[in-house]
């Protein structure tokens, strides 16, 4: 919670939280038009060149980016966050997948971006049209580009077009990666926990077939992967294609948010 003062100071427009670390995206209120980017936590997700008490709200600034007020969505996981601007501009700080502490254009998006997850060494876009990208680390096949690869860019997952397959939104989890198609299959790729006595890395993305009724969201933790069906039902399981488990306490119930956190999971229902 803000402190009593900073709630007298500033509107919060919207929060994030990763492993040891929050950002705060928030608006003066004797200042309208003035933004600012507020974080605390552990020093190296705060993107703060300087830091003295990591459990105080500190001011992040980024010379690249001089108007908050640009600002489209923030994103914060694990150990990143991203801020995209209405340009589509992603500028990331963090220590996770790419190591960079201090806020930086990774780059300029084509179309405009719908969507973005980060695992604990990879990340996931979702760009207007359905169209997949992925970059970081990919040893465990999360990057789904058909190999184990390291990737510095984004680079499109050209298997869902070339399969015409139109992908509505994309998870992370630290190592296996999630696309909820429109049609509401999902597929996965990366660690794979199908079989309980080995773990298996996909390349590619794989067709989740465990299940008889279209699923309408999909969430990722660390390890393991939350849906909701089209009738309510909230099912779980390990890895990216793991053997589903109905969740009876909240299934049938009206969700209004989900959270999942490295072993845990939270249900607003």
């Amino acid at each position: 919670m803000l402190h009593e003062s900073m709630n007298q100071q500033y509107e919060v427009e919207d929060i994030g939280a990763g492993n040891f670390h929050s950002v705060f995206l928030v608006r003066e209120k004797k200042f309208p038009r003035r933004r600012h980017l507020l974080t605390c936590g552990h020093k190296g997700s705060l993107g703060v060149p300087r830091y003295q008490d990591t459990h105080r709200l500190q001011d992040l600034k980024i010379s690249q980016v001089p108007d908050f007020d640009k600002i489209d969505f923030l994103i914060v996981k694990f150990n990143s966050s991203a801020i995209i601007d209405v340009d589509n501009n992603m500028y990331f700080w963090g220590e996770n997948f790419d190591g960079s502490k201090q806020p930086e254009l990774i780059c300029n998006f084509e179309h405009r971006l719908l969507d973005l997850s980060f695992g604990y060494k990879h990340a996931l876009a979702l760009l207007e049209g359905g169209r997949v990208f992925s970059w970081g680390d990919g040893t465990y096949g999360e990057l789904g580009l058909g190999r184990a690869c390291m990737v510095a860019e984004p680079v499109e997952i050209k298997w869902f077009s070339k399969q015409g397959i139109e992908i509505i939104k994309v998870e992370a989890g630290s190592r296996h990666s999630l696309c909820l198609a429109e049609d509401g299959k999902i597929y996965g790729f990366g660690t794979d926990c199908s079989d309980k006595m080995f773990e298996v890395r996909l390349n590619i993305p794989v067709h989740f077939d465990k299940m008889n009724q279209p699923i309408i969201d999909i969430f990722a933790g660390d390890k393991h992967t939350v849906v909701v069906t089209k009738s309510g039902n909230l099912f779980r399981w390990e890895g990216a294609i793991g053997t589903p488990e109905e969740v009876n306490e909240v299934s049938g119930k009206l969700i209004y948010d989900i959270v999942t956190g490295g072993s845990n999971t939270i249900v607003i229902a």
